[in-house]
Parts: structure tokens; C-alpha cells; sequence
């Protein structure tokens, strides 16, 4: 990263934690002891006193919710996660509830789900590429994301097609080239993982718990 910025002088921090206060109460959480953070938008950022500790709190997260992510002084991440979580509204959960969230909303894990030969197109998030850029290009890796979303293009064309096919009378016979066809329309939805919305029923203990906040 350094490598990339030119006149951007950029600093790691190591003597930090960082909680993160999801859901549709977190703003009630947050703003009991912070009021400023009712006052963020989405993606916005401040530095705020949350008992008399300054903190930098972030309106987002990685969960499809509304929520923030508070990075602490390292000496007090523990006093002021159990500040939070005595708030009637919010309970603790771990990367495993994180996890079931952000796949359900469409939203890739780096060092999991992606690699650094992972394009956008082949990751599914091709959303966020902004419109300037897939028509003008100009970043890393934009002659593989436009091979990748050329090939995704025509997966999904003869997916269409196949779907779009006369069905078998009753009674024909499941063929190896029936099956074949089918294998390959499977993979062209697969190349768009953030078109699936996994309802799986181990995910109903964890979707329970979005009547509540979570750190």
C-alpha cells in the first residue's frame, strides 16, 4: 500500500483494539454514552469521548446492518466493551454470528473468501466499482476484472439460454449431456456469489439475535 500512495505518509498503530456495535439498535447503544455518534452518517468518522476516553468511532461494518466500529485505547477495549454490552439492547456475539451476516449480505472476507488474485467481478462485487472506473478503468488489475467480467457476461448469456430452453417431455430420460448443461449453468451462477442469499437453517439461532445490537 505504501508502495501505491504517492505523498500519503501512512502510520500502523498497534496499541489499539476495535469492538464493533451491530444492528438495528446500535445507535441507541452508542449514542447512550456517545451522543455524537447519533450525529454520524454512514461511512462517516470522528473522535468522540465515550467515558472519558477518547475513541474514533466509524459509522459501518461488515454485517449488512446498521452499526459502528470504535477503535479504543488497547488498556481500556474491555471497560468499555462491558460499558456497552449493559445496555439492555445489546449482546455479545462472535466472528462466527459476523460471519453468517455478511454472507447474507453479499459481502466477501478477504484472506477467506478472497485473494490477492481474486478480481471484483470474479468475487461478485462489481457494485462497487464505481461507474468511472468500469468505463474508464485506470486501477490495479483492470484488464483482469474486464476479462473476468467479460467471462461472467457470457456464462450468464448461456445460462439464459439454456433456462430459456424447451423443457423435456415426461418420462425422457436424465442424460449425461442434460447433466453436463446442468453443471455448467450451476457454475455461472456460482461466479456471482453476491447474487445468492443463503438461508440456511443453522443461520436461525444467529438471525435471532438481530432484535438485538451485537459486539
Amino acid at each position: 500500500m505504501k508502495a501505491h500512495l504517492k505523498d500519503v505518509e501512512v502510520t500502523e498503530i498497534f496499541d489499539r483494539a476495535l469492538i464493533a456495535v451491530q444492528g438495528p439498535s446500535a445507535q441507541d447503544v452508542v449514542a447512550s454514552h456517545c451522543p455524537q455518534a447519533a450525529q454520524l452518517s454512514f461511512m462517516q468518522t470522528c473522535e468522540a469521548l465515550i467515558d472519558g476516553t477518547l475513541c474514533r468511532i466509524s459509522r459501518l461494518g461488515y454485517t449488512g446492518e446498521d452499526g459502528y466500529e470504535i477503535s479504543i485505547p488497547q488498556a481500556e477495549a474491555e471497560r468499555i466493551t462491558r460499558l456497552m454490552l449493559d445496555h439492555p439492547d445489546c449482546a455479545p456475539a462472535g466472528l462466527g454470528a459476523r460471519d453468517s451476516l455478511r454472507l447474507e449480505a453479499g459481502l466477501c472476507l478477504y484472506g477467506n473468501d478472497i485473494t490477492p488474485d481474486t478480481s471484483p467481478i470474479e468475487a461478485g462485487l462489481s457494485w462497487a466499482i464505481q461507474k468511472r472506473r468500469r468505463e474508464e478503468g485506470g486501477f490495479p488489475g483492470a484488464a483482469a476484472s474486464w476479462q473476468s467480467w467479460n467471462m461472467a457476461r457470457r456464462a450468464n448469456w448461456s445460462a439464459s439460454c439454456r433456462r430459456a430452453a424447451p423443457q423435456p417431455v415426461r418420462g425422457s430420460r436424465f442424460t449425461t449431456k442434460t447433466a453436463m448443461l446442468l453443471a455448467k449453468s450451476l457454475r455461472a451462477v456460482s461466479a456471482q456469489p453476491s447474487k445468492l442469499r443463503l438461508r440456511w437453517a443453522t443461520f436461525t439461532p444467529i438471525t435471532a439475535h438481530r432484535a438485538k445490537s451485537c459486539t
